[in-house]
């Protein structure tokens, strides 16, 4: 089966102004944790980064060279953009969607601890019942507001 990740990013979450990364834990982009994670499930095919911006793109072409880049209009950037309008924007994108894909897995940065195995597993639910798309939760015991 043929699975593709994508992992959208916006210029203004993970640069400053000055071109510098903005967020990290422990000096590792949070980009990264996410990539690492993919790469140890063995079940996607390609990583696609959906970025809004040239720079974005060299800036993660430096760390991460076997990553594959859709630069998406940045008009799918904006505050008031969903993560469907990105998604739909994507799959009906040709540069992408040309070579068969069967599915897709959208990957958040902002969710880096995914426990062991998680994207693996998810998968093999899909393919088992034949679901068309599964969405994950996790409970939080805090306020996050």
């Amino acid at each position: 089966m043929k699975i593709d990740a994508i992992i959208p990013l916006r210029e203004k979450d993970v640069l400053n102004a000055d071109g510098s990364e903005r967020f990290n834990f422990k000096g590792i982009p949070l980009y990264e944790f996410t990539l690492k994670q993919i790469e140890e499930s063995k079940c996607i095919r390609k990583v696609f980064f959906a970025v809004d911006s040239l720079s974005l793109k060299r800036f993660i072409r430096k760390r991460c060279s076997n990553v594959n880049f859709i630069l998406r209009p940045k008009k799918f950037s904006g505050e008031k953009i969903t993560t469907l309008d990105v998604l739909s924007y994507l799959i009906k994108n040709k540069e992408y969607n040309s070579d068969g894909l069967d599915k897709f897995a959208y990957f958040e940065i902002t969710h880096a601890y995914r426990p062991n195995g998680f994207i693996k597993q998810i998968i093999e639910m899909s393919d088992k019942n034949d679901f068309d798309s599964i969405i994950t939760t996790r409970k939080v015991n805090y306020n996050i507001w």
